[in-house]
C-alpha cells in the first residue's frame, strides 16, 4: 500500500507541473512534461523558430519559465567568467545578460566540466550554480539579490573533471551538492537569503549526478545516486533516511521513480537497478528489486514511463525495460549517443542524440519511430527543455528553439 501512495504522489505532482514551464534540471526531475503541441519534425530548414550564439561555452540545459528561457555559460583560458543569460521564448531576443568574476578558476580543457550544472528557476527567482562553487540568485529581470562562494564557506573544489550536478527546489530550500574530492556535502540554503538551513558532509567522491526529490507519505526525500552507492536524506534536515550500497558506476545519470520503485542506472555491468522505497537504513539485501547484468547508462538518465524505463547506452542504443522485473523488452540504434537526458511528453519519447539527431519514439515496448529528425551542430547537444509548443536546446556555444 505504502508503494501505492509513493507513486500517487510523485505522478500527482509530475501531473501539475504547468506546461509552460520547465524549472530545473530534467523539468520536474522526472523528465515528463505535460506541455502540448510540442514539435514533431524539424530540419536545419524547417520548423526552426530561431537560433543564437551564446558569448561563451556551456554544458547545462536551459531553463524556462512562462516567456523566459534562462542559460548560462562560462568563458576564459581559466574560465574565470561567469555568464548568465536571459532570452525571449518567442523570438530569442536578448532581455538581459549578466558576466560575473569566478571565485575559483579552473583551466578549461576537454576534461573540464564547462558551466555543467542547469540552473533552477521558480516564479520569483533564478538560481544558478558554477563549478567555480559559486551560488547566485536573480530576479526574473536581472538583479542579482543574493551571491555566495561555496569555496570561501567550505573549502576549493578538488575534482579532475569538474562539477556536474544540479541545484533543485524543495518546498523550504535551494538544495546544491556539492560531489568532489576534497569533501563532498550536501547543503540546503534559505531561497530567500541564501543562507544555510543544514549542510551534511557525504561519503560521496567526485560525480556529476542531481539528486531527486519526492514526497514520501508527509516528507520530501533527496535520492542521490553517486560513487557506489544510493541514498535518501531528509529533505527537512539532511538526515540519512535509507541507502543501498555496492555499485559501480552510477558517476552521471540520476535517479528516476516510479511504480514505488527507484531507478538507477549506470556505466558499469550490475549497476542498472530498481529499488523499493519506504525502507530504513541499510537495505542493499532487503530492497533491491532486480539488477540488470547487461544494460548500462554512461551520461542520459534512465527514463520512467508508464510501467517501463528506457536506457540510453554510450554508444546509442536504447533499451526498454520493464519496470517491475528489470526484463529487456526490445532495442533500438539511435544516430549516436545522448549527453541530454530524453523526456516524454504523453505519447512521445524524444531522444537527443549529441550529434544533433532527435529520435521521436511513441512510448511503449514495440519502440516505433516516430520521426528522425537532424539538425548540424558544433559540438554536442548537452541539454534540452520543452514548454507548450515549443522545444529550446542548447549545444556547447548556440541556443535553438524548435517549433513556431
Amino acid at each position: 500500500m505504502r508503494a501505492v501512495i509513493v507513486l500517487t504522489l510523485v505522478l500527482a505532482g509530475a501531473a501539475s507541473n504547468p506546461g509552460d514551464v520547465w524549472p530545473a534540471f530534467r523539468g520536474n526531475g522526472h523528465s515528463i512534461t505535460v506541455a502540448r503541441n510540442l514539435p514533431l519534425k524539424w530540419s536545419a530548414t524547417q520548423n526552426i523558430a530561431w537560433q543564437v550564439d551564446l558569448p561563451g561555452h556551456g554544458q547545462s540545459s536551459p531553463v524556462i519559465w512562462k516567456d523566459r528561457v534562462f542559460v548560462t555559460a562560462i568563458a576564459g583560458e581559466m574560465q574565470d567568467t561567469l555568464i548568465v543569460r536571459c532570452v525571449d521564448l518567442a523570438t530569442g531576443k536578448e532581455l538581459w545578460e549578466e558576466k560575473l568574476h569566478a571565485s575559483q578558476g579552473t583551466k578549461s580543457t576537454n576534461y573540464v566540466s564547462k558551466a555543467a550544472p542547469t540552473p533552477a528557476v521558480d516564479a520569483e527567482r533564478l538560481y544558478v550554480f558554477f563549478e567555480s562553487s559559486d551560488l547566485l540568485a536573480y530576479s526574473h529581470e536581472g538583479d542579482l539579490l543574493w551571491a555566495r562562494s561555496l569555496a570561501r564557506d567550505y573549502g576549493r573544489i578538488r575534482s579532475t573533471h569538474g562539477l556536474g550536478s544540479s541545484p533543485v527546489l524543495t518546498k523550504d530550500a535551494l538544495i546544491v551538492t556539492v560531489l568532489h574530492d576534497g569533501g563532498s556535502y550536501v547543503l540546503a540554503v534559505d531561497k530567500k537569503t541564501g543562507k544555510e538551513i543544514w549542510r551534511r558532509g557525504r561519503p560521496y567522491g567526485a560525480c556529476w549526478t542531481t539528486p531527486t526529490v519526492i514526497t514520501e507519505g508527509k516528507r520530501e526525500l533527496l535520492l542521490i545516486s553517486a560513487s557506489g552507492m544510493v541514498e535518501a536524506l531528509d529533505a527537512k534536515t539532511g538526515e540519512p533516511v535509507w541507502s543501498v550500497e555496492g555499485i559501480e558506476g552510477n558517476n552521471v545519470p540520476s535517479p528516476s521513480v516510479g511504480e514505488g520503485l527507484v531507478m538507477i542506472a549506470g556505466s558499469k555491468r550490475g549497476s542498472t537497478l530498481a529499488i523499493r522505497l519506504g525502507g530504513e537504513g541499510d537495505v542493499t539485501k532487503s530492497h533491491v528489486a532486480w539488477r540488470q547484468d547487461r544494460v548500462t547508462s554512461t551520461f542520459g538518465s534512465p527514463l520512467v514511463h508508464r510501467g517501463l524505463a528506457y536506457v540510453v547506452s554510450d554508444v546509442g542504443v536504447v533499451e526498454v525495460l520493464d519496470l517491475k522485473t528489470g526484463e529487456s523488452r526490445n532495442s533500438t540504434r539511435l544516430s549516436a549517443s545522448c549527453w541530454a537526458s530524453p523526456f516524454a511528453a504523453g505519447d512521445r519519447l524524444y531522444f537527443f542524440s549529441t550529434d544533433g539527431g532527435t529520435t521521436v519514439i511513441k512510448a511503449g515496448t514495440a519502440l516505433e519511430k516516430l520521426a528522425e529528425n537532424s539538425f548540424p551542430v558544433e559540438g554536442r547537444v548537452n541539454g534540452v527543455a520543452a514548454v507548450n509548443g515549443a522545444i529550446v536546446f542548447r549545444t556547447d556555444k548556440k541556443l535553438v528553439r524548435i517549433g513556431k
